[in-house]
């Protein structure tokens, strides 16, 4: 199977290169905050819930957020759900209970970091870095399915795989069939179409 050919290798560690990449993208943030759709995120681009099947927001499962959160050494109390499930309630346009405190919003301008009402208060990055590590392995795994073995060993290492790897870390849904056809066809000027001006229309949060 054809696929794209000379791909620009990253010199050193390459996770590294995609958080830097990332962090340039959405920056890092300390704590909890909600962003520009009123989603719960920590870090970089960590959401904390997330759309299900049916388009509905809720928070992730506990086990979930036991396994990830747990990589940071961070165990959230009930009251953290109740605070998570408020605002999924809330995108959701369901009532929220009263009493629930609310999550600000980040102004990088600005900064809050200790503006938080979850029980942990703020990380650093090399607290979020084993986190980091454990969402760009299921990352590159949801991405394989997608492209298929022969594009991602091809590209493996690469800026052009830093650029893959952070959509479907944002969204599997932004690596489109279009997309898929461009990177298997060996088509680089069709592929850098489809992410300059077919991708992140609308941004789509998966489980």
């Amino acid at each position: 199977m054809p696929t794209l050919t000379n791909p620009h290798i990253i010199a050193g560690d390459f996770n590294a290169a995609v958080f830097s990449f990332l962090k340039s993208q959405e920056g890092f943030v300390p704590r909890i905050y909600l962003d520009g759709k009123n989603v719960p995120t920590l870090g970089v681009g960590y959401a904390l819930i997330v759309q299900n099947q049916t388009g509905q927001w809720i928070r992730r499962s506990d086990t979930q957020l036991a396994q990830q959160l747990g990589t940071m050494s961070i165990s959230l109390t009930q009251a953290d759900k109740d605070i998570l499930d408020a605002a999924a309630a809330a995108l959701n346009g369901t009532p929220v209970p009263a009493g629930i405190p609310t999550i600000a919003h980040w102004n990088a301008g600005s900064p809050d970091p200790n503006n938080t009402p979850f029980s942990f208060g703020t990380i650093t990055e090399p607290q979020f870095q084993p986190l980091f590590n454990l969402l760009v392995d299921n990352a590159t795994t949801t991405l394989i399915a997608k492209v298929g073995q022969p594009v991602f060993s091809a590209l493996a290492g690469s800026n052009e795989m830093v650029a893959l790897l952070s959509l479907t870390f944002n969204s599997p849904a932004l690596i489109g069939s279009n997309l898929i056809r461009a990177l298997q066809a060996g088509e680089r000027s069709d592929a850098w179409f489809e992410i300059r001006y077919n991708t992140n229309k609308e941004r789509t949060t998966n489980l």
